[in-house]
């Protein structure tokens, strides 16, 4: 029997990023002397790494909405190099005492484009059941991740990527229509694995001396150019604020030419990279966190939400703003 789709538009009621803690902040003499004495990380310590991100970012986001744990019907966990037995999405039961009819999906290996991933499918799932409350948190592992060789293609990892992790809540609940932010009006994903350029472009490996790194290949800028259509619309008719993943310098740089965006569109990209570095997946909510702590998002205000990373993919999401926010944001603030 076919299951009647929800009747009632998606929303993300809030979200909430982490600020990691003064105490690990390193200067670059700091970081250059860790990068010539780095050891092998173990498993606890990346298993701290996680604990200490997603907790903090879920029991935020519980505490900010008025949420209580055993109200979320579906969790939805991406972290590509650590997928740690039980799962992560397994310890968030766990930890927050969920329902045990609570739905559980843990993503692994996807890339930088995991949280837009994660939120095709909340809408896939929240589509197909009424009156529900998805729990989507997106964090990248970098105790697990960080490259103690020397093999240059391996470095970009500990050079750009920092600690970093967000969760949203994503609804279709009526109770919930008067007090959520955005409406999701789209979601759309691009694979483009079947091509071998592609799909060896990122990926997780060992080097020559068998230590374990992230590698990022020079035709990854090739693969971008792929991705381009022949055809570019006019993006900034369609849409007031951009969500672009900071991948780096180079890569908001190519996607300011590509979409053909005014330097101030990108502002909030280029602060969030500035301040968070690449912080995988989670880096467009750091964006979006930048728009409401300056209060520049307005009632109507239509957003383009955009990610790509290994495979090869690229996805987007688009919203709609229900409100004019302005909302202090805990990770923007100076202690």
């Amino acid at each position: 029997m076919a299951t009647e789709k929800s009747t009632y538009p998606i929303s993300l009621l809030d979200f909430h990023c982490f600020k990691p803690p003064e105490e690990l902040k390193k200067t670059k003499e700091e970081m250059i002397m860790d990068i010539k004495n780095a050891k092998k990380s173990t498993w606890p310590e990346a298993q701290e790494e996680s604990d200490m991100i997603i907790m903090d970012c879920v029991s935020n986001l519980l505490a900010k909405t008025g949420i209580s744990a055993q109200e979320v019907d579906i969790v939805i966990v991406s972290c590509t190099c650590f997928i740690p037995v039980p799962s992560m999405a397994a310890r968030i039961v766990n930890r927050f005492r969920m329902r045990e009819d609570v739905l559980t999906y843990n993503l692994g290996g996807m890339g930088c484009s995991a949280s837009l991933v994660s939120i095709d499918l909340a809408k896939r799932l929240l589509e197909s059941m009424p009156n529900k409350l998805a729990l989507i948190i997106s964090h990248e592992n970098i105790t697990n991740c960080y490259y103690i060789g020397h093999e240059r293609k391996f470095m970009l990892v500990n050079c750009l990527f920092r600690l970093g992790g967000a969760a949203a809540l994503m609804t279709n609940r009526p109770a919930d229509r008067a007090v959520a932010k955005y409406d999701l009006k789209h979601s759309v994903r691009v694979h483009t694995g079947r091509d071998d350029e592609c799909f060896n472009c990122i990926g997780l490996a060992e080097d020559g001396a068998g230590h374990l790194g992230m590698f990022l290949e020079r035709s990854v800028v090739k693969v971008r150019v792929l991705l381009n259509p022949k055809y570019v619309p006019s993006f900034t008719t369609a849409f007031e604020h951009f969500l672009i993943h900071t991948g780096g310098r180079g890569v908001l740089d190519e996607m300011e030419k590509t979409l053909h965006l005014e330097p101030k569109l990108m502002e909030p990209s280029r602060a969030v990279l500035w301040r968070f570095g690449n912080t995988s997946a989670a880096s467009t909510w750091y964006i979006l966190s930048h728009l409401e702590h300056n209060g520049t998002m307005k009632k109507g205000d239509r957003i383009f939400q955009l990610g790509f990373g290994g495979g090869f993919k690229a996805c987007s999401a688009s919203w709609t703003a229900r409100k004019a926010i302005k909302q202090s944001h805990s990770c923007w603030l100076d202690d």
